[in-house]
């Protein structure tokens, strides 16, 4: 189910990553025929100038003579500004006076002449954008849509500089952007699903050798744990039934011996093997709290409880005050109990190595559909970023049986305010 998922989530982000690499391309290609008009546009006026204006213009002109005025407007008539897409044409002087204009009442104007004119007067260069059609000179080409204004340097046959201004309708961009969308666009489109199509079988097949994987590791995983369980309970029964065994005889027999030598009279001898007795009974009992932490008998005979006060106790030998909080009634599975108790045998283990802990806290807790159990200690925590990859490994083992049986393991810590160890899974 994990797999399929993931191969869904592979299909759905790389589908999103056409349809963004889509609308990118629709946008760089908009960029594109705006820069592709506005050169066509500096083409076009550049040829009109050359062709047309240029080679009319007198000093008559420039002084506002009716009878050059209506000579230039007969070469520049309406039908061959049209022909060459031209909407309004300018001729400025440096002063900002309107020479000619196919506009008659913008002829003789005076306006302020803007910085771009008066370095296109400067040079040779030409420039072209998006009038605005805010400026006063611009009042007779509102109402006309967007246009492009373009404007270059031309000069009189004595060599006197004229602005040359010339203004075309904006849809050039779109009919451009259209051009190059239905040119481009759907090839593109059709590459990238085409490899989208190409990564899914793959993705499928990536996807089905992580899930391989993942269940080869949880099943290693979990023969690791079951041989270190087989392995713990034999060293548990062969230490019970050997060594314990032996060394409770021999306390039981030299504490025999002791009271022989008290009725004899031999106070001394009957002192030193009573002592000799005791610590055969400690280290009897010793040995027992060992098996305990290798393998709690009290675990699958009496349930996840008496096996946390067994392991409690112990804690509370070294010194470690225990707190411990659930519910004798939990009813929890076996394969729980069990993971719980490997969680709080090596929490505890750690707050007796590393902590420096006074007071522990654990708490199992079971919901209407999920358990969880909880371990807190007041020591001197650490910072969980700073693990090395093979540091603490008995956490992070029990972190992936936790994740394996569909849960969550977390270790929150920091230094100087203890550690916490929270596990939770979900239950029938």
């Amino acid at each position: 189910m994990r797999g399929r998922f993931t191969v869904l989530e592979f299909a759905l982000s790389g589908l999103l990553s056409v349809l963004v690499i889509g609308v990118i391309a629709v946008l760089a290609f908009r960029a594109i025929a705006h820069d592709e008009a506005l050169d066509e546009a500096k083409q076009l006026t550049q040829v009109t100038a050359a062709a047309l204006v240029e080679p009319a213009l007198t000093p008559a002109l420039v002084r506002g003579d009716p009878a050059a005025i209506a000579q230039f407007r007969r070469r520049l008539n309406q039908r061959t500004l049209e022909s060459a897409g031209i909407e309004r044409i300018k001729l400025w002087t440096p002063g900002g006076r309107i020479v000619y204009s196919d506009e008659p009442r913008l002829i003789g104007k005076r306006f302020p002449l803007e910085e771009d004119k008066r370095e296109i007067l400067r040079g040779d260069g030409i420039e072209a954008h998006v009038s605005s059609l805010e400026a006063p000179e611009n009042r007779f080409e509102r109402g006309r849509g967007e246009l492009l204004e373009v404007y270059m340097g031309v000069a009189l046959p004595d060599g006197r500089p004229l602005v040359f201004e010339s203004y075309r309708p904006s849809a050039a961009i779109s009919e451009t952007s259209h051009e190059l969308t239905v040119a481009f666009i759907p090839a593109l489109l059709g590459g990238l699903l085409i490899l989208w199509l190409v990564n899914l079988p793959l993705a499928r097949a990536l996807a089905g050798n992580v899930r391989r994987a993942r269940q080869e590791r949880e099943e290693y995983l979990q023969a690791a744990v079951d041989a270190s369980d087989r392995e713990r309970r034999r060293i548990a029964a062969d230490l019970h039934d050997g060594v314990v065994q032996d060394i409770n005889g021999l306390a039981l027999s030299v504490a025999a011996e002791a009271r022989g030598a008290e009725a004899r009279g031999e106070g001394d001898a009957a002192r030193r093997l009573r002592r000799i007795s005791d610590s055969g009974r400690q280290l009897t009992r010793s040995l027992r709290n060992v098996l305990v932490d290798i393998y709690p008998p009290t675990l699958h005979r009496e349930g996840l409880g008496p096996a946390l006060a067994d392991l409690a106790e112990g804690v509370g030998r070294r010194g470690i005050a225990v707190d411990l909080e659930l519910d004798d009634s939990l009813g929890l599975a076996p394969e729980v109990e069990s993971l719980f108790f490997r969680i709080a045998q090596e929490g505890m283990r750690n707050v007796v190595s590393h902590s420096g802990a006074a007071r522990v806290t654990l708490t199992v807790e079971r919901g209407e559909n999920r358990a969880m159990i909880v371990l807190r200690d007041d020591g001197r925590g650490f910072d969980p970023d700073s693990l090395a990859p093979q540091g603490h490994f008995g956490l992070r083992a029990l972190e992936s049986l936790t994740e394996d049986a569909g849960g969550n393991f977390e270790v929150r810590s920091q230094p100087g305010d203890g550690t916490e160890i929270r596990a939770e899974v979900p239950i029938e």
